[in-house]
């Protein structure tokens, strides 16, 4: 510690010296010269501030400068008797149907879409399909005479599923013929009144 203490004397004493060289060299008395080097931070932060205060100044002048010149601009195109005047020839007219979307056609086109990935589906299943539905194409595959065949047993509850199921793809087709052409009419309708 005491070590320490005379470290800190030592730089002291040769801080005092330093400055009493360059105080002597500048012609000022040392203690004014200390006064001088122990303000100059403060003096930096001010300047620094002050800097800083200046460019934000000069930024708010340009912009109040260039509002300024705009709003003269616009006082003397109001003032100008030559400014260019406006006459209404035809009123706007509020649309009777809406311009987009174009939902029918979008209906339409996703109809079209569905049914020919349903039939696309389909054809991949059926062309997948690699299973024999009669002894005679087992026959032709292999090449060989088919000896027995064990034949399949269609309950009447087998049946009345097979019956429904029927029923209902008839349905169905109805249902999506009564589509197609409800799309159709609407269509037809859609384009008779779009030309009124």
């Amino acid at each position: 510690m005491k070590r320490l203490k005379r470290k800190i004397n030592s730089l002291k004493k040769k801080r005092n010296q330093y400055i009493q060289e360059l105080a002597e060299k500048a012609g000022v008395d040392p203690k004014t010269y200390v006064a001088i080097a122990d303000s100059l931070p403060r003096q930096q932060e001010e300047l620094a501030r002050l800097s800083r205060d200046k460019a934000i100044n000069e930024k708010i002048y340009a912009m109040l400068l260039e509002r300024l010149e705009s709003a003269k601009i616009t006082e003397r195109l109001d003032n100008s008797e030559n400014r260019t005047k406006f006459r209404v020839i035809e009123p706007a007219r509020l649309p009777l149907i809406p311009v987009k979307p174009n939902k029918l056609k979008l209906n339409l086109l996703g109809l079209l879409l569905g049914g020919a990935i349903g039939l696309g589906c389909v054809y991949l299943l059926e062309y997948s399909d690699t299973s024999f539905r009669s002894s005679q194409e087992l026959k032709e595959y292999f090449g060989y005479p088919v000896l027995g065949s064990i034949s399949k047993m269609i309950t009447l509850q087998e049946l009345k599923r097979q019956r429904s199921k029927v029923r209902i793809i008839i349905l169905l087709i109805i249902l999506g013929v009564l589509l197609i052409s409800s799309i159709i009419f609407g269509v037809v309708y859609y384009s008779g009144f779009k030309n009124v």
